[in-house]
């Protein structure tokens, strides 16, 4: 096993210096993904930087129709946190069903999406809702993060800091687990923003999420909920993720029902 230097700064502009300092470091959020690849021995890093002493990036608050979530936030305090639950519950529900208790506790909503956001059970939610990703040096819709393998989309010394998503009328995520890591093997958001458009986005094990329009136009033409067509939407997902993707379909309408009327 490597044997890196290890830091624990309280500050993002004390985290930037070591970065900027370090021959070949690696960002510390909740440690999920960092952790094993250490023990893996398929990483070299000269200095880990923790970023769990950094208040910067903690806090959740609502502004004009939007939330804005810090990358610091745990799942397990994104899937309590009252503004949340009140404002975007879909969102509490997403961050409830994560890995498991220890993973919840212990992982963050920055350092899911940094790690690898085409993978990550929040990507389907933020790419729906609008969703941008705030760092140290930009601005990123999270749409533009699918690209990229893991956290190569990071520049050198580039911290998450936040993500901010548009809130809608409401929203539900189903999804597929996988039965062991319990990420979305097969997972589906369907939602109705503020200005009455719809959203739709699925994502599979062999793809990033993506926004079925088709689906969307059909439910805001009214289609009856047993003639809306995953298959039609989706032309690239397989037969067995068009059938899995119909079934989550059925069941967060079925979910949704009571708030649509």
């Amino acid at each position: 096993m490597p044997n890196p230097r290890f830091h624990s700064p309280i500050s993002i502009a004390d985290a930037q210096r070591i970065l900027a300092q370090a021959d070949d470091p690696a960002l510390l959020a909740g440690g999920q993904w960092l952790v094993p690849l250490i023990k893996s021995g398929k990483c070299d890093l000269s200095d880990i930087v923790s970023l769990h002493h950094l208040d910067e990036l903690r806090g959740v608050r609502f502004h004009d129709g939007k939330l804005f979530i810090g990358a610091g936030e745990t799942h397990r305090s994104l899937s309590s946190n009252a503004l949340i639950l009140r404002e975007c519950p879909a969102l509490a529900a997403v961050a409830s069903e994560i890995g498991d208790p220890a993973t919840r506790n212990r992982g963050t909503i920055g350092g899911a999406i940094a790690s690898d956001a085409r993978r990550s059970d929040y990507s389907g939610l933020l790419c729906a809702l609008d969703g941008e990703i705030i760092s140290t040096a930009r601005r990123l819709n999270v749409s533009d993060l699918f690209e990229f393998q893991g956290s190569e989309w990071l520049q050198v010394g580039e911290i998450l800091t936040a993500a901010e998503i548009s809130v809608p009328n409401w929203g539900v995520y189903e999804k597929i687990p996988h039965p062991a890591a319990n990420y979305a093997e097969v997972g589906l958001f369907i939602g109705q923003m503020r200005d009455g458009s719809w959203r739709v986005v699925a994502s599979t094990g062999k793809s990033s999420p993506m926004r079925l329009i088709a689906l969307e136009t059909e439910l805001a033409a009214s289609v009856d909920a047993e003639d809306l067509s995953i298959a039609d939407a989706a032309p690239w997902a397989s037969e067995f993720d068009i059938s899995c993707l119909t079934a989550l379909l059925k069941n967060a309408l079925e979910n949704a029902e009571p708030v649509i009327r």
